[in-house]
């Protein structure tokens, strides 16, 4: 596997692209992306991404099975193989932004997948008095907590869950050029500390992420050591 930071030379990039990116444009973000495995266009996504900003400026962290290919000199790919080191017990840092969904079956026995914050809201039942009314940063938390601790054990890690920090919510919407439905999915960020319990476990989901949305920036988790 391979770790790199991917950074773009905005006096020789095209502008129109790089604006694109700056605003978010999750399919340019996805067609540059795409072009730095130029070996196998025929190939299955086989990376995670995770956009970040640095003095306004966008830059993509990314893990990949494939070690990426800058096409031209407008991007800057700084790659190492990704061989972390992991034992039982180690304390970690994380950052880490998924799509939260539960799967619910509907009226016909369907299985359909449900934003986890959206949901939370919709079941939640107001008392009458205003002031007592749960914020919705509160229910982002607690939805946000409940959906990333029940995959703690799959994970192979335990959270600590006072540390744990959830915020960043967002719903997005664009259309690609191949597809004419609308695409729509959720985000949630989350930052703090973990534990390592299951060592293999907690590999499998660096490597391969958390959640679904991937191909969107979705799952990517960020550790250092504490």
């Amino acid at each position: 596997m391979y770790f790199s930071r991917i950074t773009f030379n905005t006096a020789t990039m095209d502008p129109n692209e790089f604006v694109a990116l700056s605003k978010g444009d999750l399919y340019a973000i996805h067609t540059v992306l795409w072009r730095l495995f130029p070996d196998d266009p025929d190939a299955k996504r086989d990376f995670l991404f995770r956009k970040a900003i640095n003095n306004s400026w966008p830059f993509f962290y990314m893990v990949s099975q494939r070690q990426p290919q800058a096409p031209n000199k407008t991007i800057k790919i700084e790659t190492k193989v990704y061989q972390p080191r992991l034992d039982l017990g180690h304390h970690l840092s994380f950052n880490l932004r998924v799509n939260p969904v539960i799967t619910k079956k509907n009226s016909t026995g369907k299985r359909i997948r449900h934003d986890v914050v959206m949901n939370n809201k919709c079941n939640c039942a107001y008392p009458f008095s205003i002031e007592d009314r749960i914020s919705s940063g509160q229910l982002e938390h607690t939805a946000g907590i409940t959906w990333l601790s029940a995959r703690a054990e799959q994970m192979g890690c335990e959270f600590d869950t006072e540390a744990l920090r959830v915020y960043g919510y967002q719903q997005h919407r664009f259309k690609s050029r191949k597809q004419k439905e609308l695409i729509k999915f959720s985000s949630l960020d989350f930052s703090g500390r973990l534990i390592v319990t299951e060592p293999d476990k907690f590999r499998h989901a660096l490597f391969n992420g958390i959640g679904p949305a991937k191909a969107f920036g979705c799952g990517l988790m960020l550790v250092r050591r504490t």
